[in-house]
């Protein structure tokens, strides 16, 4: 019985840490989202916001992922809905595939 418990408890603590995770993930993401939409909202221009974050330091997604971010940042009730059931994880991917289904059903 001993042996069979070790794997057990290991697979309980994984998976404990995975749902930790995944909120924190949802949590990050939701807050890099509304950071973003204000900050781009204080930039005349899409290319004017690239290169405030460029000398920042901080373009850590693509162009259409910061897009999706920033679409999701203007409705954070909505995107929390759709990260905590997207199985996808690029931000464009959740906003362009599970929005646009949500959307259509009404």
């Amino acid at each position: 019985m001993a042996r069979l418990a070790e794997p057990i408890e290991r697979y309980r603590a994984g998976w404990e840490r995975a749902e930790v995770g995944y909120t924190q993930w949802v949590e990050g993401m939701l807050e890099m989202a509304e950071a973003l939409a204000e900050a781009r909202a204080q930039h005349e221009s899409e290319k004017v916001f690239e290169i405030a974050l460029i000398k920042k330091g901080v373009e850590f997604h693509t162009s259409a992922d910061r897009a999706a971010l920033i679409q999701m940042g203007q409705d954070p009730k909505f995107a929390r809905i759709l990260l905590e059931e997207a199985r996808l994880r690029s931000p464009s991917a959740i906003w362009q595939d599970e929005a646009k289904r949500r959307r259509h059903r009404g």
